[in-house]
This record gives structure tokens, sequence and C-alpha cells, in this order.
């Protein structure tokens, strides 16, 4: 059970940091954060996708080919050394599934 627990912990920590890494590069890898977001509207004439988080806020990106409404993608954001959220930008995009059409 510990050896066990143990490869789980390390997995986990490997993963982090090649998370981490991915951004080593950038000024300050501090004013990076996550965010989950749902597909709200698909543009296919603009190629953009707009998702909304949990407090109502939209983001943008380009990229319609694999996105459909109620997909769930997770945002790595970079907050620009601000306060405000408004000035934020998406740094990169995952998908993480979907939500079930009985829940939108």
């Amino acid at each position: 059970m510990f050896k066990k627990s143990l490869a789980v912990l390390l997995g986990i920590a490997s993963a982090a940091s090649f998370a981490g890494a991915a951004y080593a590069g950038e000024s300050d890898s501090k004013n990076y954060y996550a965010m989950t977001a749902v597909v709200a509207d698909l543009n296919y004439e603009k190629d953009t996708v707009t998702v909304v988080n949990a407090n109502g806020f939209t983001w943008s990106f380009s990229g319609t080919e694999d996105w459909e409404l109620g997909d769930v993608a997770s945002l790595v954001m970079n907050d620009n050394g601000t306060e405000i959220i408004f000035d934020d930008e998406i740094v990169s995009v995952r998908y993480s599934g979907y939500i079930a059409s009985d829940l939108k």
C-alpha cells in the first residue's frame, strides 16, 4: 500500500514539474493560473470558440474544428501582472470532457 501511494505521489509530482517546465521560459511563472470553462458558442466563419467560466466571464480562442457546445476546456491563463481579470490572456487550451446534454 505504501509503495503504491508513493508511486502515485511521485507521478503527480513529476506531472506538476513537467507542467511548470512548459512555461519556464516565460518571464514570471507566478502570473499563470488554471481555469475551467464550458464551450458556450462556436463561430465557424470566424473560427472562434467562446467559453464561459463559473463566474460568468467569457473568453475566446481560435480553432473550432474539434469543439462542440458543452465541451469542458482547461485553460492556462496569464494575469499579465495585474489584479483585474479583464486583461488576462489565454496561454493554453486543452479539452477536458463534456457536460451531458441533460445538464446543459
